[in-house]
């Protein structure tokens, strides 16, 4: 009997974030008995282009679709996340009915989806570093801004300062990949600044947290011992 075919919709294949997606969804696929297509499309940030390119993401698909050789859709979180409002992104995956569609890491009217809690574990983990280890500034570095993720995770640590009294002016942030370049370049730009050393830095992910801690490494700051350095998935 053939394997079910599956076709993952996604985008930015070159971030380490969205490789890891990749890899597991190949690793559930296989465990499943079935087959996993990736395709991606590139799905421009500035709101203006996103129509021709949602127009492109819904051709590719069609085409794979209308050959009859897929049976269900998997829509990631970063595709989806560039879409202005929830109008356009519900439109889009009814264009790709009446295949079976499913988004993973972002909730979809009308589509079922699978989601994670992002925001009450970075309020754990923020406290954490507040009660247990005394830190009281921070540097929150973020991935891309307006993803459904981010702002989550963005919430949750804000919903921790707010609890413990943390003054705004003792949190410096940064938004921009999912990458460990990312996180190691924002630390070194700091330094190199002269900005003060924060008692920790709060990262969206373990990329950006590695990158960090690289950069804190080349300017000679001990991790944990001065500062401590946190990550997320």
């Amino acid at each position: 009997m053939d394997k079910p075919v599956l076709l993952l919709l996604t985008t930015k294949p070159w971030m380490q974030y969205v490789d890891n997606l990749n890899q597991a969804a190949f690793a559930s696929a296989d465990r499943l008995g079935a087959r996993l297509i990736i395709r991606a499309t590139y799905i421009a940030d500035d709101p203006a282009t996103v129509r021709c390119e949602e127009d492109a993401a819904v051709a590719m698909a069609r085409q794979w679709l209308d050959s009859g050789s897929i049976q269900g859709v998997l829509l990631a979180s970063n595709l989806l996340d560039h879409f202005p409002d929830t109008r356009l992104q519900e439109r889009f995956c009814d264009l790709l009915a009446p295949h079976p569609v499913i988004s993973f890491g972002l909730a979809c009217p009308g589509t079922s989806s699978v989601v994670t809690d992002n925001r009450q574990p970075m309020r754990e983990l923020t406290l954490h570093l507040i009660d247990m280890h005394a830190c009281r500034t921070f540097w929150h570095i973020l991935g891309p801004s307006g993803t459904g993720e981010i702002q989550d995770r963005s919430l949750g640590f804000h919903d921790a300062c707010r609890m413990r009294k943390i003054p705004p002016d003792q949190v410096k942030t940064a938004s921009g990949e999912f990458s460990f370049q990312f996180g190691k370049n924002v630390v070194t730009a700091w330094i190199e600044e002269g900005r003060p050393l924060p008692d920790a830095v709060c990262c969206a992910c373990d990329e950006i947290a590695m990158g960090a801690c690289a950069a804190l490494a080349d300017h000679g700051v001990e991790v944990p011992g001065r500062v401590r350095v946190t990550g997320y998935d």
